[in-house]
């Protein structure tokens, strides 16, 4: 088991790993302890969604904002792909959608950042986190630089009920099930050698299912 899960864990970090070369432009996380975004199964795949997610900007590639600040999240995405089979250990999954994090709710006030983004997100069957890594497309008001490469990163944590898959009517025949769930996540823009904090973050996940298999063993 823990072999199949090093494997799998291994696979995804090469298949959604982000641009190495990026510095990241914004981190943000939840204000609440609460689970405050969602993921709904259908039968024609699933949508990711959080509207008017109360998060603070930790940090942002901007002198004139100073952090911490708060700011609402909005996102959404529908699924392009079907998610990976039963019974994989690895749960993979592709997304296309949009974000915005702005000042004010309803997307309104300053635009700290906002975009699109295609590509996929990864989990381990049975646990309770989820990691979205994307190719994105950026605008904002107050950072300048947004040059490739480009990333879009979000982190889903505490994950109600655990991650899994569901019969639907996609090119696998899965997609993944209903949860609620809490949220961080970061964007990357312009070439620098910085680690990417999304990789780290898909590396965690990881580390967390080869540890949930040696307590079972």
């Amino acid at each position: 088991m823990r072999t199949l899960l090093l494997a799998a864990t291994s696979a995804a970090a090469l298949a959604f790993a982000p641009v190495a070369d990026a510095a990241t432009i914004i981190t943000f996380g939840q204000v609440s302890d609460a689970n405050t975004v969602s993921a709904t199964a259908g039968a024609a795949g699933t949508t990711l969604a959080g509207n008017n997610v109360l998060v603070t900007i930790t940090q942002i590639d901007d002198a004139g904002t100073s952090t911490p600040v708060n700011a609402f999240l909005d996102f959404s995405a529908d699924s392009i792909s079907g998610a990976t089979a039963p019974p994989s250990a690895a749960i993979i999954q592709h997304f296309s959608g949009t974000f915005s994090i702005n000042s004010a709710a309803d997307g309104s006030g300053i635009d700290y950042l906002s975009g699109s983004f295609t590509d996929g997100v990864f989990g381990l069957r049975g646990l309770t986190g989820l990691v979205l890594t994307a190719d994105g497309t950026f605008a904002s008001d107050v950072i300048d630089d947004l040059s490739p490469p480009r990333d879009f990163g979000l982190t889903f944590t505490n994950l109600t009920p655990a991650l899994t898959t569901v019969a639907a009517a996609t090119d696998t025949g899965f997609t993944i099930g209903n949860f609620t769930a809490s949220i961080s996540g970061n964007a990357s823009a312009e070439p620098t050698p910085v680690p990417e904090p999304a990789s780290l973050a898909m590396l965690g996940l990881g580390l967390v299912g080869l540890a949930a298999a040696r307590r079972r063993s």
